[in-house]
């Protein structure tokens, strides 16, 4: 009997051995895959950021240029009141490029009372002198100068003057406007056409 008991002691005893060398298998199994994982997360780079930021650019400055100067005879940037200008935002980036930015910008004008901004085209209010410039996310562009002048329209001419053109073919017109002061201004857009023979 006590020899049965004795063989159950150490049967017990040799289980309970077993069971805590898998326990610790089991343990350092799990603590090395753990130290493996911390170690691959502070390695690892997401491979899609990196390609993001290989192709990534970012705007450094912004230039603002008038697209077709309408009025001429004048020194400067001149606008006549009521009439119109438009204007150009280029935008050149970190890569070397540049591009035609001028719908994504905001535009202003330093004197509202003296020319307001729509979009990218500029209207002269009343005589005086205004700024014109643009900004995008923190970046400013340089300002240009614009003089608005309230001359009176003393003639219209209309070029070409004699056109020549083919049946369903058409030809286009430009109305120029000749001032007080001795400017131009192409006033095309802002007059009224009419044909004698329709």
């Amino acid at each position: 009997m006590q020899k049965s008991r004795s063989m159950g002691v150490q049967l017990l005893s040799f289980e309970s051995q077993g069971y805590t060398k898998m326990y610790k298998i089991i343990y350092s199994f799990m603590a090395m895959l753990l130290t493996s994982l911390i170690l691959t997360g502070c390695n690892f780079e997401d491979p899609f950021k990196r390609i993001k930021n290989t192709t990534d650019k970012e705007l450094v400055s912004i230039q603002v240029t008038p697209t077709i100067v309408k009025t001429k005879g004048v020194s400067n940037l001149t606008v006549v009141v009521g009439l119109t200008q438009s204007f150009m935002a280029i935008g050149t980036y970190t890569d070397g490029t540049s591009e035609d930015i001028s719908h994504s910008v905001i535009w202003k004008s330093s004197n509202v009372v003296i020319a307001t901004m729509k979009g990218k085209v500029l209207r002269g209010l009343s005589e005086g002198a205004t700024q014109v410039s643009v900004s995008q996310g923190g970046i400013s562009s340089n300002a240009l100068d614009i003089t608005v002048i309230s001359a009176a329209l003393k003639s219209i001419q209309v070029t070409p003057a004699n056109p020549t053109m083919a049946k369903g073919n058409a030809v286009q017109l430009i109305a120029q406007g000749m001032y007080s002061d001795g400017s131009s201004v192409n006033i095309s857009s802002s007059v009224a056409w009419t044909s004698s023979n329709t």
